[in-house]
């Protein structure tokens, strides 16, 4: 169930303003409401009896259910031809979708498949640290799209939220790889090992997978980079090893 709505009957909704007689403009940075229903990339917010199709990553639509409250962040992108409104769980996600889409070249679906493939810190983490083999396992984004999203983004990360956010998660990983949580054979803890764990984690291996994949690709790739390891974990859990 959809509900649309002209621009008369929009200007009374929920969310909406009017800035002058002759322009609408839609200002709509959060969702609070119940899920009428969902596809499998988007879903419909009710929220005082209009219904708002908000496209979702997957990563969050697996969570929702139908007939339960939501809330969603949400940004409204706007073209000469379409109007379509992006919905996120979390603020972070939502800030990460407008860093994306202002890489040249990279539109909502890059950003959407993206947000889909990876958790948002996980996202922002191979951005900053350069790790272009995690970015290009999401569909559709290549080798050059995720060099671009580096070189563009990675010093985006350096302050506010993302500093510390990062900066915690880092601290826990290597916390974890002091007491032998993630450390492989090699005794990393210079975060390439982490990394690689990250990788074959996000790509829907378990983590006993990961762990021993990466322990033997530790043993024989010693000073290898960290896309050299990863291809090479996904080559020994393909042989079923």
């Amino acid at each position: 169930m959809v509900i649309a709505a002209g621009p008369g009957r929009l200007a009374n909704a929920p969310g909406f303003e009017i800035l002058s007689d002759k322009e609408l403009w839609v200002l709509i940075g959060m969702l609070r409401g119940l899920l009428w229903e969902k596809s499998s990339d988007k879903v419909v917010v009710d929220v005082g009896g209009v219904g708002y199709e908000v496209a979702v990553p997957a990563r969050l639509n697996t969570v929702l259910s139908e007939g339960s409250e939501c809330v969603l962040y949400t940004c409204l992108v706007v073209r000469e031809d379409d109007m379509s409104l992006y919905g996120f769980g979390v603020p972070r996600d939502k800030d990460l979708f407008l860093k994306l889409t202002g890489v040249s070249g990279v539109g909502p679906k890059a950003a959407m498949a993206l947000l889909s493939a990876y958790d948002g810190m996980q996202l922002a983490r191979a951005i900053a640290q350069g790790n272009h083999a995690l970015l290009t396992h999401a569909p559709g984004i290549g080798m050059k799209t995720a060099q671009r999203l580096v070189l563009e983004l990675k010093g985006k990360f350096d302050d506010g939220f993302w500093r510390g956010s990062l900066a915690e998660e880092e601290n826990q990983a290597g916390a974890e790889a002091e007491n032998g949580e993630g450390q492989g054979a090699g005794g990393y803890t210079d975060g390439s090992g982490l990394d690689v764990l990250d990788s074959l984690m996000a790509l829907g291996f378990s983590l006993a997978e990961a762990k021993q994949a990466w322990k033997s690709v530790g043993e024989a790739n010693q000073g290898a980079s960290t896309e050299e390891q990863i291809r090479a974990a996904l080559r020994l859990l393909a042989r079923g090893k």
